[in-house]
């Protein structure tokens, strides 16, 4: 999982930075052809990232909650400075809709996580026979 979510962060900065550059990105085709697919692809991108991560991180938390997964900070803290960087970069435009599904999408892919990984670890604690 270390290296599925080394290849997501190395996959968003290609696409940011091409973005940033103002060519076109990859997923532009897919991004038209599905209603809403902007906020679509970023609740996804960066819910996937932040599964990933969580389970590189190997769950490591500040706490309890969802916010508190190293993971799961991480990603929101990438998602957050790239959303904002936005304001600086002429071909890019800031969207407060954007970083909130950026943020919905890392809760519930950690919470996803979480319970992948508690029944993962509820199976190996159990004894077939």
């Amino acid at each position: 999982m270390k290296y599925l979510a080394i290849l997501g962060l190395f996959l968003l900065c290609f696409v940011q930075f091409r973005a940033n550059a103002g060519q076109d990105v990859i997923v532009e085709s897919i991004k038209n052809a599905i209603p809403f697919g902007d906020k679509v692809g970023h609740f996804f991108m960066y819910g996937l990232l932040a599964f990933a991560m969580n389970f590189a991180l190997k769950f490591r938390s500040f706490g309890k909650s969802l916010i508190s997964q190293h993971g799961a900070v991480v990603i929101l803290m990438i998602s957050s400075v790239e959303e904002f960087s936005q304001m600086f970069v002429a071909t890019r435009t800031f969207s407060l809709l954007d970083l909130t599904a950026n943020f919905c999408g890392v809760l519930v892919f950690t919470w996803l996580a979480i319970k992948v990984d508690s029944y993962a670890m509820f199976n190996k604690n159990t004894i077939s026979l």
